[in-house]
């Protein structure tokens, strides 16, 4: 009667339901970690867009993408917060170190991630949009160039600018929003410039208070009206879609090169961290002036609105040292992070890979 009993405890259908679930969950465990793996050895420089399942692509880009942005976040607010002062100065490391370690006592591990959380929820679907858009212009570009663009910078440098321009109307709000709350902390009463700045006076926390999203947008909106959201979206223009096609372009042309000279050993995740950092250090140093003269105009620190002036401004009462200034935080968190952005566009890209394409 045990004999029977069990029989018909196995047979169960709720048991059979949950049999069936774990078995499934099994299944797509090992798909994903095949898929990775296959991510790691793989020997294609590059994923075609008609290979890409579009669901798969989004579900995976927004999950790697909060994990991008959990290391990329705190050089950006310290390069935010840096690029605000508007005094003459050359010592940039020093002053990184020491905002830094401000922060750091004054405010925890908390201080660097203000913001984050708006920025990354909010930052998704322009993510997805710009990675979407990338992929098919780049393969539309090699279609209509052929086989003498194929290989070459100009289709990633094309359609990176086009996927930044494509998503800068919704990118700029949320990034005005952003600057202003990563301003936001306790001021150092070493730091000079901070006491003697009446935007950073502005914004600094009183007595611990702290403002939300929606009270810094409330707050623009009062001071500057609704179009104050959009302010200096020229400047911002002028300066990520430089930045988005020469990313791309030499993310893109530094794979192929390295891939086509390293061992097979060495071809896939190894070439395409190499890749990720050459890239982002040609992307830094390039575009760091134009970065300075798009946080200036969109927290209000540069007196003018005008990107062409406000950098003949910085020149002139700065010096030229002026244009380095955020450049330490960049450099040393922005160069891996961009080798950790390039492993996640590779692994996204081969996640998203359709089944009968993988199996090939």
């Amino acid at each position: 009667s045990m004999q029977v009993e069990s029989m018909s405890f196995a047979k169960h259908p709720k048991i059979a339901t949950c049999e069936t679930s774990v078995t499934l969950q099994a299944t797509e465990s090992e798909q994903i970690g095949s898929a990775i793996l296959s991510a790691i050895k793989r020997k294609e420089a590059s994923v075609s867009w008609s290979e890409i399942s579009l669901p798969h692509l989004l579900g995976y880009g927004s999950v790697l993408y909060g994990v991008e942005q959990s290391l990329m976040y705190p050089s950006e607010l310290l390069r935010t917060r840096l690029q605000i002062d508007t005094r003459p100065s050359t010592r940039l490391w020093t002053e990184a170190i020491k905002l830094s370690r401000h922060i750091h006592h004054y405010e925890g591990l908390r201080g660097f991630y203000r913001g984050f959380q708006f920025s990354t929820l909010g930052g998704i679907p322009s993510q997805l949009i710009c990675l979407v858009t990338y992929n098919w212009c780049k393969e539309a570009i090699e279609t209509f160039g052929g086989e003498r663009w194929r290989n070459t910078g100009i289709a990633p440098l094309i359609a990176g600018a086009l996927a930044e321009g494509v998503t800068a109307a919704y990118w700029v709000p949320l990034d005005i929003i952003v600057q202003r709350l990563q301003i936001q902390g306790r001021l150092d009463r070493k730091l000079e410039w901070e006491r003697e700045n009446p935007f950073v006076q502005r914004w600094a926390l009183n007595h611990g208070q702290r403002r939300s999203p929606y009270q810094v947008l409330r707050e623009i909106i009062r001071q500057d009206g609704v179009f104050g959201l959009w302010r200096g979206i020229g400047a911002h223009y002028c300066s990520f879609i430089p930045q988005a096609g020469i990313w791309w372009a030499s993310y893109e042309q530094s794979k192929i090169l390295m891939a086509g000279h390293a061992s097979d050993d060495l071809v896939g995740t190894p070439v395409h961290i190499a890749a990720g950092v050459s890239a982002g250090a040609i992307t830094v140093l390039l575009t760091n002036p134009l970065d300075i003269v798009k946080v200036r105009i969109q927290t209000q620190v540069a007196v003018e609105r005008n990107a062409f002036l406000t950098f003949c401004r910085m020149i002139k009462h700065e010096g030229m040292c002026s244009l380095g200034k955020g450049l330490a935080p960049r450099l040393w968190l922005s160069v891996p992070v961009s080798a950790v952005s390039s492993v996640c566009y590779e692994l996204v890209m081969s996640l998203s890979m359709k089944p009968n394409t993988q199996a090939k």
